[in-house]
């Protein structure tokens, strides 16, 4: 297999390809996909469960337009029932207690744990002591907010529990609201489209983008390609490498470098003090001074690896001109030994440092 260029060539290519699906190409389809979820840290990337909070209660009154439920869900209640009075027993409360209240309080319902203890106070076997009370009343509180279920089944169940009878449509407005993982949706391009700031954002980015790539990456970088590729080659090296050292310092050194250019305290504020310029910050100063130096910040950046793309192709047309000239006078001066009749073409053996380029 790598006898054959082809396949070798394939082969050394093979790394790249690698880097480039895993580090460019998926990331974007991912974020493409990812898009058109609800997925976040909240909601992880595998399977959730049923919660009911404030913020799923908020979401089912509003977004799933149940506010009815979603109040009554949000309430804690206190209920004498089979369950709570066999707790009581268990807690090693007095059994006469516990016979009163199954006979005289099961099945009731109270708003507030203050009337469930008004209640039991009032019975013949009420406990004796304040902390026996409260730890009695909270046997019989009902509530599932905070409570997790991994099913729908689990869910419906414990709402039943409490005495709701839900219809198929409250079922599944308090299933999509009470759900913590994640769902397909285009809420997100729904809110993106409905933002007030969307339309500034959008044509901020576009002239940003245009005015970078027009000014610095395209712009100034062809400028400073042909600059350097007519000088001579020390001093053309000299400014190529000044001009990569954007590309390769640390952010953190660049950063500061324009810091310190740009700050009220730096090089713009100290020359232009003496003329009466009051120190300012020229990077948060104005609208326009930010515009400014973000263009020029990222655009300073940009235009080293351009003009090394417009340096090679000028390099590369240069030599290419070059070698078909002194082709064509090689000819011409062969054909003037061979047949008299060409000295015509004597003009461009006069001056043959012009038209045939010296390497």
């Amino acid at each position: 297999m790598l006898s054959n260029s082809r396949n070798l060539g394939l082969v050394l290519l093979a790394p790249a390809f690698v880097f480039v699906i895993l580090f460019f190409f998926a990331p974007v389809v991912l974020t493409g996909v990812f898009g058109f979820t609800n997925m976040s840290t909240a909601t992880g990337i595998t399977g959730g469960a049923y919660q009911i909070t404030q913020s799923s209660m908020r979401d089912l009154a509003e977004k799933q337009g149940q506010p009815d439920l979603a109040e009554q869900l949000s309430k804690v209640v206190f209920l004498v029932d089979a369950p709570g009075l066999e707790a009581l027993a268990k807690s090693g409360a007095d059994p006469k207690l516990v016979e009163e209240m199954r006979a005289k309080l099961e099945g009731k319902e109270f708003s507030s744990r203050r009337d469930l203890e008004r209640a039991i106070k009032d019975l013949d076997n009420r406990p004796r002591g304040t902390r026996a009370l409260k730890a009695a009343s909270a046997l019989f509180e009902r509530s599932i907010s905070d409570e997790r279920f991994p099913t729908e089944a689990d869910l419906f169940a414990a709402v039943d529990g409490l005495g709701f009878d839900l219809d198929a449509a409250q079922q599944q407005a308090l299933a999509n609201a009470t759900y913590t993982g994640w769902t397909w949706t285009t809420e997100n391009f729904t809110r993106m489209v409905s933002l007030p700031d969307t339309r500034r954002t959008f044509l901020n980015t576009i002239f940003y983008v245009f005015a970078t790539l027009i000014l610095f990456n395209t712009g100034f970088a062809l400028v400073l390609s042909i600059s350097t590729h007519y000088m001579p080659e020390k001093p053309a090296g000299f400014f190529r490498a000044v001009w990569l050292l954007p590309r390769i310092s640390p952010p953190v050194l660049y950063v500061l470098l324009w810091k310190w250019l740009a700050w009220d305290t730096g090089f713009l504020s100290a020359v232009l003090e003496p003329f009466g310029v009051a120190p300012r910050n020229w990077m948060l100063n104005t609208a326009s001074d930010a515009w400014i130096f973000i263009i020029l910040i990222n655009g300073f950046v940009g235009a080293s690896m351009p003009r090394a793309g417009f340096g090679a192709d000028a390099s590369t047309q240069r030599d290419d001109i070059g070698g078909v000239l002194q082709g064509r006078c090689r000819a011409l001066r062969a054909a003037q030994s061979v047949c008299p009749t060409a000295a015509r073409f004597a003009p461009f053996d006069d001056r043959p440092a012009g038209l045939c380029f010296r390497r």
